[in-house]
Order: structure tokens, then sequence, then C-alpha cells
């Protein structure tokens, strides 16, 4: 909410090049009174931008400059938050989940235990597990 104006901006996760910041959107008014603009602006173009005002002005009856100002205050924010979302898809995702250190240290100890074997035998073989030999109650 920008005044009494509230902005939605959707497809900025859809933004790929640095050229062009196409977006879906849309504005009313905090009083919910019905009126409202909603448009796909290149928040780059300064024509765009130009056209989206107009009709925006012309919806809701307010007043351009201000409108302007706050257009402007969407476009810089629509423009941080599509570089943290590039920033996010240049980090690389772990393809390995990482395990606690004491979860490591006693995986490590079981793997290690040279009576591992006869253990899991011991436990494949109790009762009620599959392949054990009391299977059938």
């Amino acid at each position: 909410m920008i005044g009494p104006l509230l902005w939605r901006v959707r497809g900025l996760d859809r933004v790929t090049g640095s050229g062009s910041l196409r977006v879906n959107v849309c504005v009313r008014r905090a009083t919910d009174d019905g009126r409202f603009h909603l448009d796909v602006v290149d928040l780059f173009s300064a024509r765009a931008r130009q056209l989206f005002l107009k009709a925006a002005v012309m919806e809701l009856g307010t007043d351009e400059e201000r409108l302007r100002r706050d257009l402007g205050r969407v476009l810089l924010a629509c423009e941080d938050r599509v570089l943290d979302l590039q920033a996010q898809a240049r980090t690389p995702i772990p393809t390995t989940p990482e395990m606690p250190p004491a979860e490591e240290q006693d995986a490590l100890a079981l793997l290690r235990d040279p009576q591992l074997l006869e253990r899991t035998g011991t436990h494949v073989a109790a009762p009620g597990r599959a392949g054990g030999v009391d299977n059938h109650r």
C-alpha cells in the first residue's frame, strides 16, 4: 500500500533479462470502492508507464502526479525484487542434504562396526519383520 492506493504486481518471477520489466500491475483504492486499473506493463518503458498512468488516472480519478511518484516507487521495488530472485536462481542448491555432526558420527560408527552384518541379520530375522521367522501371526 502506498498512500490511499493498493498496488499488486505479478510476474516478477518470469522476468529474465535486464532490459525489460514486463509485469502485471494492478492499482486500486484502499477504500475498496470497486474502482481499479489492471494492465500488463513494461515498467522500464517510459511510454508504457505513461499509458498506464493515463488509464489509471481515468479509472481511479486520482491525482496524476501522485500516481506517477507511486508508480516510480513500485518500479524500484520491483527491480530490487527481480535482482533478488535472479541471485537466488544463481545460487546452487546443495544436492546432498546436510547431516548434523552428531548424527554423522553415529552413522559412521555404525558403518565401522565389525558386527554390522550380524546386527542387521538379527533385526531382519526378528518377529514381525519382513523375512522374519515368526511373520505369520
